[in-house]
């Protein structure tokens, strides 16, 4: 799977599940979960793209997943400066969790990053 791919796939389990914030993923029942495990079934930007490609360990040291993930990161940071002045720690995990972000925000944005990796990669 190439990194864009790793994206809109993404954006569409988001679109299909719903988005999860304050975790990676949740269950039927609002339990946290890990976004690999079966009963998973809403899931936070990053729980997306776990979910998706498989990711258990750092997603910067996934070949396909981690220049996706690096790619949104910079993308979200070049959104949240444009706003409003944020922390240098902020990254994926704190806009997502913005109150009142909702799943076709995020699916939206990754779309985006996902459309220039593709032209980037003359895919």
């Amino acid at each position: 799977m190439k990194p864009h791919e790793v994206l809109e796939r993404a954006a569409d389990l988001l679109t299909e599940t719903g988005l999860a914030q304050g975790s990676l993923a949740y269950d039927r029942d609002g339990n946290e979960r890990d976004p690999l495990d079966e009963g998973a079934c809403s899931f936070c930007a990053e729980g997306a793209m776990r979910r998706v490609a498989r990711v258990s360990g750092p997603m910067a040291d996934h070949p396909d997943a981690g220049p996706a993930w690096l790619a949104l990161h910079s993308h979200v940071r070049a959104i949240m400066a444009a706003s409003s002045p944020t922390p240098a720690w902020w990254g994926v995990s704190n806009w997502n969790d913005i109150e009142g972000r909702a799943a076709e925000d995020v699916a939206r944005e990754l779309r985006a990053v996902a459309a220039k990796l593709r032209q980037e990669q003359g895919a």
